[in-house]
């Protein structure tokens, strides 16, 4: 039985990774905060940031019906995994003589942390039900490494403006999910009688739902660096989630014979109004612009449901289990587009004195200040290099979880299903242990019938 549930081997990784964080904080990390101005400007912001991260992000996966200890209580792993490490990770990427060789923690770089996790958590939407608690531990620690990289590209080296992570973070966790999908896809992932959802699953999903709606506006306000510019990402994302949320409701009733509403569209494509705002939140895009954004959203990730997603999973293998792709690839993208064109019209007519806040890189006074379309071709090849390190690098993950010995990953028989790696009350105990002796058998050679 141990064997079967990979229970030793969890334990000693999950240690071994835990043992090599306390050594690694012990070693460099350090406090570095700003009295007052990190309570008052931050904490806010970072607190709604983190509810969405363990409330928001877990309840939406709840959706599965057999499925929900697995998607809030291994979501609540990996992001707690992920926090950790990437305050580790990007603090040893830029560690230097000047910061004394040391990793400083404020509350910057908490909230860091969450959009890194929100990366990770999209990534796990495409895969979940899919992989074991091992795979995904070996997933996040690899996302994160390329994550991290591409972040620095993007920031450091194009100076691109992505305030609400449309690019970095949604982008890169839809579409290297994706790679990671296909790569570790085979047939029976489809049509499993698991994948469904209940009533109150469904109801449980629409929580999450509900929390990310509320708090989108402080993900995309909360690295800004001045009151103007958070205010507007705020303003902006509330307009565009409201007219998201009308406009979802509108088309998910068009594309029901009877006029219905489809709750898997209410569940996410609502809130594709806030990944489609994020890139530009801060610009002057001006309330309407920001309505008609949510507008765009709404359409493009409603199809999405209720077309498209079915098509990649037949046609291309491309088996999304939570619609990663309708919700924060498309949207992000999107996004991407509008920030292109909402940058070449950066210019002092428009943004005045906050030009140089929101466009660093058009600061005249560094006498190498870049041409509102020059920024523009920079958030283009933004998108570009996140859409090239996500699918490589997710192709590469994949790889790894299904070619590497010994990480538990799922037979048919426990696909989708609690009972493989949680411990599940007495009316589910007689369905569960069916299922998963069925599966302990296979993975342990005792049945002349693979299911691989």
């Amino acid at each position: 039985m141990v064997s079967c549930f990979g229970k030793s081997r969890f334990a000693v990784i999950a240690f071994t990774l835990q043992t090599i964080f306390l050594i690694l904080f012990g070693v460099f990390a350090e406090y570095k905060y700003e009295i007052g101005a990190e309570t008052r400007w931050f904490y806010p912001m970072f607190q709604n940031v983190h509810v969405m991260m363990f409330i928001g992000f877990g309840f939406l996966m709840s959706f599965l019906k057999r499925y929900g200890y697995f998607a809030i209580g291994v979501n609540f792993l990996i992001a707690a995994l992920v926090l950790q490490w990437h305050i580790i990770f990007q603090g040893l990427v830029h560690l230097s003589k000047e910061h004394h060789w040391r990793i400083s923690i404020n509350l910057q770089s908490l909230i860091a942390a969450d959009f890194t996790s929100a990366a990770v958590l999209i990534s796990f939407g495409a895969i979940i039900g899919k992989t074991s608690p091992l795979q995904l531990v070996i997933m996040a620690i690899l996302e994160v490494m390329v994550f991290v990289g591409n972040e620095y590209i993007a920031v450091e080296i194009f100076k691109a403006t992505d305030i609400g992570g449309s690019m970095v973070v949604h982008v890169f966790g839809a579409y290297f999910g994706l790679a990671v999908s296909r790569v570790i896809y085979k047939p029976f992932h489809s049509g499993s009688a698991n994948e469904a959802a209940s009533y109150h699953s469904d109801m449980f999903s629409l929580i999450g739902t509900i929390f990310l709606w509320l708090y989108w506006p402080s993900f995309n306000a909360a690295i800004a660096t001045t009151e103007e510019q958070q205010i507007r990402a705020i303003i902006n994302t509330y307009l565009s989630l409201a007219a998201c949320c009308l406009v979802t409701f509108a088309v998910s009733s068009l594309t029901d014979p009877r006029g219905r509403f489809n709750l898997v569209h209410v569940q996410n494509a609502t809130l594709a109004g806030g990944v489609a705002v994020g890139t530009a939140a801060n610009f002057m895009i001006q309330p309407w612009g920001a309505v008609l954004i949510g507008v765009l959203a709404a359409i493009i990730s409603t199809l999405g449901f209720q077309y498209l997603q079915e098509a990649m999973d037949k046609k291309f293998g491309l088996h999304d289990s939570c619609g990663v792709n309708n919700l924060h690839g498309m949207p992000g993208i999107t996004a991407a587009i509008i920030g292109i064109i909402a940058a070449a019209y950066g210019n002092v007519e428009n943004y005045g004195s906050e030009l140089v806040d929101v466009f660093p890189a058009l600061d005249n006074s560094t006498g190498m200040a870049r041409t509102a379309a020059q920024q523009a071709g920079f958030q283009a090849a933004t998108l570009g290099v996140t859409l090239l390190l996500a699918i490589v690098g997710g192709l590469v993950t994949g790889a790894f979880l299904r070619w590497l010995p010994g990480l538990d990953a799922p037979k048919e028989a426990s696909l989708f299903y609690d009972g493989k790696n949680f411990l599940l009350n007495d009316e589910e105990t007689i369905d569960s242990m069916q299922n998963v002796s069925h599966s302990c058998l296979e993975e342990n050679g005792e049945t002349g019938q693979s299911k691989i």
